[in-house]
C-alpha cells in the first residue's frame, strides 16, 4: 500500500515538473494559453496510450507501477484535465450522451464559477 502512494507521488511530482517545464518553454501569444492548451493535449494523448495499453496487457508484470505512476502520478501530475479527458470518452463509449454532455458542461461552468467565487471572496476579504 506505501509502495502505491510512493509511485503517485513520485510520478505526480514529476509530471508538475514536466509540466513546469513546457510551461517556461511555451509563452502565451495573442491571449491564447499555449502552455496549458499543449500540456492538456499532451497529458490527454499520455493518459490514452497508458489506459490503452494496460487494457490490451492486463497480465503485465508492471502493471501496477505504470498505473499508480505513470496514469495516476504523472498525468495527474502533468494535468487533471487528462482525467476529465479519459472519464469523457467512458461516458461516449458507454453511450451515455446526457451524462457526457452535463459533466463536460457542468464541469467547465461550475469550475469558472467557482474559480470567479473564490476569486472575488479573497479580493473582498483583503480590502
Amino acid at each position: 500500500m506505501l509502495y502505491s502512494y510512493f509511485l503517485v507521488a513520485l510520478g505526480g511530482a514529476l509530471g508538475s515538473v514536466f509540466r513546469f517545464g513546457i510551461s517556461g518553454f511555451l509563452k502565451p501569444e495573442n491571449s491564447w494559453p499555449w502552455p496549458t492548451f499543449v500540456v492538456n493535449i499532451l497529458g490527454s494523448v499520455l493518459i490514452g496510450l497508458l489506459v490503452a495499453y494496460l487494457q490490451v496487457s492486463p497480465k503485465s508484470v508492471w502493471r501496477n507501477e505504470l498505473l499508480y505512476l505513470g496514469v495516476v502520478g504523472f498525468c495527474g501530475g502533468f494535468t487533471t484535465f487528462s482525467a476529465f479527458s479519459k472519464e469523457l470518452f467512458y461516458l461516449l463509449e458507454n453511450q451515455s450522451v446526457v451524462l457526457f454532455l452535463l459533466y463536460s458542461i457542468g464541469s467547465l461552468a461550475l469550475g469558472v464559477i467557482a474559480f470567479a467565487l473564490a476569486y472575488f471572496l479573497v479580493l473582498r476579504l483583503s480590502s
